[in-house]
């Protein structure tokens, strides 16, 4: 997946009131790991997306559309 969605994933959290370390310790996702996809530094691959999609309990494209408000 390309470097886009780990910073829309960041802004809608921000949205939510989530903080990272939250999201962190919910996936299981190491929080350097995840600080990494959500600046946009890492690669998402299609496991952890699946996981964050589900934490945040939203469809699996909501990350893709760039029309999708956060």
């Amino acid at each position: 997946m390309n470097n886009v969605v780990g910073p829309r994933i960041k802004s809608y959290i921000k949205n939510q009131g989530i903080s990272v370390s939250h999201l962190s310790e919910k996936t299981g996702i190491s929080l350097q790991a995840l600080r990494r996809i959500l600046n946009g530094k890492s690669k998402l691959c299609a496991e952890v997306y699946f996981l964050l999609c589900q934490e945040l309990d939203l469809p699996l494209d909501y990350f893709m559309d760039s029309s999708q408000e956060s």
